[in-house]
């Protein structure tokens, strides 16, 4: 169940550039997980929404985004890196809610579509196996950060057993934003990041399950990222 009333009131409270990042037991740490560096490889064939993601392309300004009105009403997001966000976005034969953000001249370089955003852990890892399967099916087989495979077509129990044991809630955290709420706490936001071996000359897909510790808040994003675009 979402318990927050908007993306914007959680960006609020999410200094994602600060997060801790964390990998399945067994595994080296990469320093890809909080820098992320050029994608694995550049040469694949543009598939899925190689250049953007549904009706809303890489390079439009805010206004042609906005114009897009099947998925109206847009919203504006003031924290984090600004843009807007629409609740009726594309995903598959459903909606999502889905970020744009812009750089100085006005051209849309980042897409983050939000597959979960709540404080249940067993509806986070069925997000989080739901957005594997969009990239996958999409790009092909994907990787962790660390570079631990990850082949198309993984149950939800086999892909969701690799998430390590510190995402589960131990029963001591809070809900975010409630009367009884520390108001003084340090974020400490634990992440899982995927990416498809495989990327569109251009863009990057990366996959992210977060933790929101110690609240009882989680996230599941996939992200469309246009290098082009970027500054």
């Amino acid at each position: 169940m979402n318990k927050f009333k908007s993306i914007d009131r959680l960006l609020l409270t999410l200094p994602l550039v600060a997060a801790t990042s964390v990998v399945p037991p067994g595994h080296v740490f990469s320093a890809n997980m909080v820098a992320p560096q050029e994608p694995p490889s550049a040469t694949a064939e543009p598939v899925g929404s190689a250049l953007g993601y549904g009706p809303w392309q890489f390079g439009m300004s805010l206004e042609e985004v906005m114009a897009v009105e099947a998925h109206a009403p847009y919203e504006p997001v003031r924290a984090s890196m600004g843009g807007v966000e629409t609740f009726s976005g594309e995903l598959g034969d459903g909606v999502a809610s889905v970020s744009f953000v812009f750089n100085s001249a006005d051209q849309l370089f980042l897409i983050r579509v939000w597959f979960d955003l709540g404080d249940s852990y067993q509806d986070t890892l069925t997000a989080f196996h739901s957005s594997y399967v969009h990239v996958t099916e999409g790009f092909g087989s994907a990787r962790f950060d660390n570079g631990y495979p990850l082949e198309a077509g993984m149950s939800a129990e086999e892909f969701t057993g690799l998430v390590p044991d510190r995402f589960a809630p131990t029963g001591e955290e809070f809900e975010m934003g409630a009367d009884d709420a520390p108001k003084d706490f340090q974020m400490d936001i634990r992440q899982l990041r995927v990416e498809p071996l495989a990327q569109p000359a251009g863009v990057r897909v990366r996959l992210l399950f977060a933790k929101l510790h110690p609240t009882t808040g989680y996230l599941v994003n996939v992200f469309y990222q246009s290098f082009a675009h970027t500054e």
